[in-house]
């Protein structure tokens, strides 16, 4: 039996699409376009006391709410602005603030009253726009005793029982306002695969990657660079996969176009056309993280800091060292040689002679070049010239593989 729910409620519920949330609004338009008519969807626009939102969860929400930490430590200066609107104008606010987005599965509106309270139930609602200032409100409403509670706000209502749909929209209405393209990938579940994986190989804790732009944990735009420049030669010469850029330079240079392939990727493979390239991805997600983690802070690249010191950072009261990027997926890519298919999923297989300090002393020196091409200590120039990644190629291949 459902009941209308608080919001600590809600993140206990055990099926929160069956809850009914209930807002008192001052004023109910039904502005149901013929076209959202014939889908069977339902729209409305209201006018409500600010405290009517408060309640309603976030489970559709491409984004955190501005309550949680990673967003509450980090005020943007949207977030400024919406506080000094709602302090300082707040009868003003409801025309200066672009509202609130609800959507849920069903509604029932009772005969609407003009300026009285009108009280709707909503299934299944949540907000899908508006919660980071649902949150900002929420607390600065706090300060002041409640006492701007009943400062009213315009809310937009959709009805939709379509959740694919629920997921469009929410991502839709979100693109303008600067949502990042890893959290539209994530709500659209393209990272479920390779988070399940992660977390099969490196544990929960160490294995968690982003899923929206404001976890808090492993870079998934990060760990794809280090999946794609350890992409196996076999796969790369594929025919099936020449519309992909090759992992040389391209994996170190452009974070973003690393993302958008593997969206490509997730999106098109309506065939199979991508299974073969997304099995490597998945299946070898955990041991390219680990071989990136290894690599950049490995802290034997310490003594070459003395004639490279572009090579990397080394905290003397942390005892650590953190690698330049542009030198570590060089490396990475000459590593690749050791990639193996084992029944199907992909593993690293480093031979027992492998000798790390000659190859890290190789590396530096490649780095240092002076002559015309060579990086000369610089790591930028250095991770975006192919012909590094192929040296570093052909000096496994020459060493370890005949």
């Amino acid at each position: 039996m459902t009941s209308t729910i608080t919001m600590a409620a809600v993140q206990d519920a055990k099926d929160p699409k069956n809850t009914i949330f209930t807002i008192n609004a001052v004023r109910v338009n039904n502005t149901t376009s013929p076209e959202e008519k014939r889908h069977g969807s339902m729209h409305y626009t209201v006018c409500c006391p600010v405290k009517e939102i408060y309640h309603l969860g976030l489970e559709d929400n491409v984004r955190d709410y501005y309550g949680s930490p990673e967003v509450k430590k980090n005020l943007t200066s949207i977030h400024k602005e919406i506080k000094s609107s709602f302090e300082k104008s707040r009868t003003r606010f409801i025309q200066r603030h672009a509202g609130f987005t609800i959507v849920c599965n069903s509604i029932v509106v009772p005969e609407t009253k003009e300026f009285g309270i009108n009280t709707i139930k909503m299934t299944g609602a949540s907000l899908i726009n508006g919660a980071q200032s649902q949150g900002i409100i929420r607390e600065i409403s706090e300060e002041y005793g409640g006492e701007l509670d009943d400062t009213n706000i315009r809310v937009e209502i959709i009805v939709e029982s379509n959740q694919d749909e629920v997921k469009e929209i929410a991502i839709a209405r979100n693109t303008s306002n600067n949502v990042s393209v890893l959290s539209r990938m994530g709500t659209r579940g393209c990272f479920d695969v390779l988070a399940e994986n992660m977390i099969d190989m490196l544990g929960e804790e160490d294995g968690k990657i982003q899923i929206s732009e404001t976890d808090d944990a492993i870079d998934t735009r990060t760990l794809l660079q280090a999946i794609k420049v350890m992409t196996p030669e076999t796969l790369e010469e594929d025919q099936r996969y020449k519309k992909l850029k090759k992992s040389a330079v391209s994996s170190y240079s452009s974070k973003a176009g690393v993302l958008t392939e593997f969206r490509t990727m997730i999106t098109d493979n309506k065939n199979g056309g991508y299974d073969d390239m997304l099995n490597f991805y998945h299946s070898f997600s955990g041991h390219a993280w680990k071989l990136f983690q290894s690599w950049t802070t490995d802290m034997d690249w310490k003594p070459f800091l003395k004639k490279a010191e572009a090579l990397g950072v080394f905290k003397e009261k942390e005892d650590t060292f953190s690698a330049s990027l542009g030198v570590i997926y060089p490396v990475l890519y000459g590593l690749k040689n050791f990639l193996e298919n084992d029944t199907g999923a992909w593993k690293f297989n480093l031979p027992a002679n492998f000798d790390k300090k000659a190859y890290m002393e190789h590396v530096v020196n490649l780095f240092l070049e002076k002559r015309e091409g060579g990086a000369n200590g610089d790591p930028q120039t250095f991770g975006k010239s192919e012909a590094n990644y192929l040296k570093l190629d052909k000096y496994i291949d020459r060493t370890y593989m005949r």
